[in-house]
């Protein structure tokens, strides 16, 4: 069975792992802009603990039996001076689910506890990039309900 649950500093060895395999995916999808990472997982790791001790942070984990299957990363962020119709919005970092546990629901069932904490915090909206080579990201995103709203384009001289 799959549960969802906060993540805790004994968790991130396991989220690291994950996070390298999103990583390895990210260079199939686009080798021309992604980077060896193995020497950032120290770094990683220090960003993922500073999610779990940020107060605008959260960090969800998927767990099957004790072993993590599947992160989420979250943080809520403020305009300075906006224009906007909010003055702030949930932003989801990294979300990974493990190859052998996909549509299973749980990419689902973490949008619904992103949704769930970012309106404790008194936002009603979520922001997320996706790299436009990786549609199948694209297309899960776009079932949950996610438009598109801004394109980041790219100019290599």
């Amino acid at each position: 069975m799959i549960q969802i649950q906060k993540a805790t500093a004994e968790h991130l060895d396991e989220i690291v792992l994950l996070w390298l395999k999103l990583m390895n995916l990210h260079k199939k999808i686009d080798p021309d802009f992604f980077a060896d990472t193995d020497d950032y997982i120290g770094e990683y790791k220090i960003n993922l603990d500073w999610n779990l001790r940020n107060p605008l942070g959260m960090l969800f984990i998927a767990t099957s039996d004790t072993k993590i299957v599947g992160y989420v990363t979250a943080d809520i962020s403020y305009f300075k001076h906006s224009s906007y119709n909010s003055s702030n919005y949930c932003t989801i970092g990294d979300i990974m689910i493990d190859e052998n546990f996909r549509h299973l629901g749980i990419g689902k069932s973490f949008i619904a506890e992103i949704k769930k904490w970012a309106k404790s915090e008194s936002t009603n909206k979520i922001i997320l990039n996706v790299f436009s080579k990786n549609t199948k990201a694209l297309s899960f995103f776009k079932k949950q309900g996610f438009e598109d709203n801004f394109n980041n384009l790219i100019l290599e001289f």
